[in-house]
């Protein structure tokens, strides 16, 4: 799906809230952080999709809120011409809340796209 050139996540995983740390080297122009995203899975799926650019993912693990239990996902799939990342789950993930922690680090660039200079 394509809106004005963007795409369009699916909405049957909803972002509720973002947690997000840095931590920046600008004499390497160079990050790494952390994000957790807490979710509302609506309807069952095992991918959790969203937009990504310019980001290397170290790590990425789910908490499930329902059962308290963790997850990482089989596979993680880049699409640079989506301009998105697909975390994929070996089992479909419960309806109700979860919390997405992925680590990451990238270049700081000058491309007008993802993180950065000024």
């Amino acid at each position: 799906d394509k809106l004005d050139g963007r795409v369009v996540l699916p909405t049957n995983v909803v972002p509720l809230n973002y947690d997000i740390e840095l931590d920046v080297d600008l004499n390497g122009n160079r990050f790494t952080g952390k994000e957790t995203i807490t979710c509302e899975i609506k309807e069952l799926t095992n991918t959790i999709k969203l937009h990504s650019e310019l980001l290397q993912i170290q790590s990425t693990k789910i908490l499930i809120h329902q059962d308290k239990t963790e997850q990482e996902p089989t596979t993680i799939a880049i699409n640079l011409k989506q301009k998105t990342v697909s975390f994929i789950f070996s089992e479909h993930l419960p309806i109700g809340k979860l919390d997405l922690t992925i680590h990451f680090s990238g270049e700081i660039n000058d491309q007008m796209a993802g993180f950065y200079r000024s």
